[in-house]
C-alpha cells in the first residue's frame, strides 16, 4: 500500500532528524486502530484455570493531540478491564514488572508480542493480535512456534473464539507518557 510505505518512510526521516518522542508518535500512526487479541499462550496458573472461558478481545490505540495514547480495551462481552499504563520512551523495560517485545509485525495484518512479567516470578506470555477477526494459517504457525520456543506447553497455546458480545465502542483508558530526565 502506498499510504503504508509513505508512513514508514516518514517515520524513518523523523527518526533521523528528530528525537525519539516524535519517532514514538510516528510509530503510533502505524500501530493505531483496532487490534483483536486472537491468540494467547502461557504456562501461568491463572491462565490454565480460565483458558477455556476466554474469548477474543479488542483493543483500539489512538494517538492524542497531547502526544499520549488513548487505549480502549474490551473483553468478555461488556466487562471492562480497568488499567492505566505509563509508557517509558527511553526503554521498554520496567524493572521488576514487564518487558514487552514486538517479535514480528505486519502493521495491516498481525503482531506477535512477547510479554515477560517479572514482578514476583517470571511469567512469559505470547500474544497474537490481528487487524481482522481471522488470521492466516502461516501466522498462526509462527505464533505457535514462538510460544513453544518460549517454553509454553502445547496445551497452553490457545486461539481464542470470537466474542459475539463485544461492544462497538469499548471503554476508554489513557496511556500517559513518562518523560525521562
Amino acid at each position: 500500500r502506498h499510504y503504508m510505505l509513505h508512513n514508514m518512510l516518514y517515520c524513518y526521516v523523523c527518526s533521523v532528524i528528530l528525537n525519539e518522542w516524535f519517532l514514538i508518535f510516528c510509530l503510533l500512526q502505524l500501530v493505531g486502530g483496532k487490534w483483536y487479541l486472537i491468540g494467547f499462550a502461557t504456562n501461568s496458573k491463572w491462565f490454565i484455570n480460565i483458558k477455556n472461558t476466554m474469548k477474543m478481545g479488542v483493543a483500539t490505540l489512538v494517538s492524542t493531540a497531547e502526544g499520549d495514547v488513548d487505549l480502549s480495551y474490551a473483553s468478555r462481552g461488556h466487562r471492562e478491564r480497568n488499567l492505566h499504563l505509563s509508557v517509558s520512551l527511553s526503554t521498554m523495560h520496567t524493572p521488576n514488572k514487564n518487558d514487552i517485545i514486538v517479535v514480528d509485525v505486519k502493521y495491516d495484518d498481525y503482531a506477535l508480542v512477547y510479554d515477560i512479567k517479572t514482578k514476583q516470578k517470571v511469567n512469559k506470555i505470547i500474544h497474537l493480535y490481528g487487524k481482522d477477526l481471522t488470521i492466516s494459517a502461516n501466522v498462526k504457525e509462527k505464533f505457535k512456534q514462538l510460544a513453544l520456543d518460549a517454553g509454553t506447553l502445547a496445551e497452553n497455546i490457545v486461539f481464542l473464539p470470537k466474542n459475539e458480545q463485544c461492544p462497538q465502542k469499548p471503554p476508554r483508558f489513557l496511556l500517559s507518557r513518562f518523560m525521562p530526565n
